[in-house]
């Protein structure tokens, strides 16, 4: 009987421990599936951060290359103004010297030739600063 029942108290006290094991394990293993949540939502909350600056980095080089393309249709613009200007400055410059053409007429069209030639210099100065603004929102801003 004392086999008998030291055998029984074995069994029993090899039972619990199984049992606090068992416990562990599963305290253990819902502890390490939290962990593994928080790990996602880190990751989750990474990726949206990286796609809010990827989305804003999108969003400013279109905006830079919207007005890279405006600005180099001004341009173009202005290019014609100045050369118009050159032409008519040369023409009445011509009338001139020919005696066709009062001095005053002249100069003012040297004055207008001479602000459509820095209207048009400022307009290449704003496209290569629009130049500049799309490298960075290429590139550069990363």
């Amino acid at each position: 009987i004392n086999l008998h029942l030291a055998s029984t108290v074995h069994v029993l006290l090899a039972c619990c421990r199984l049992q606090r094991q068992k416990e562990e394990s599963l305290a253990s293993a819902k502890e390490k599936r939290a962990r593994v949540r928080v790990a996602d939502r880190e990751a989750q909350r990474a990726l949206a951060q990286f796609d809010g600056v990827v989305l804003n980095a999108l969003r400013e080089a279109q905006t830079t290359l919207a007005t890279y393309g405006e600005d180099e249709a001004r341009l173009t613009s202005l290019r014609k103004a100045a050369e118009g200007s050159r032409i008519a400055a040369d023409q009445l410059a011509r009338l001139r010297q020919a005696g066709r053409a009062a001095a005053p007429a002249e100069l003012g069209s040297r004055a207008n030739f001479l602000g459509a030639t820095l209207r048009e210099q400022t307009g290449r100065e704003a496209v290569v600063q629009d130049q500049v603004s799309l490298f960075m929102a290429l590139g550069g801003s990363w």
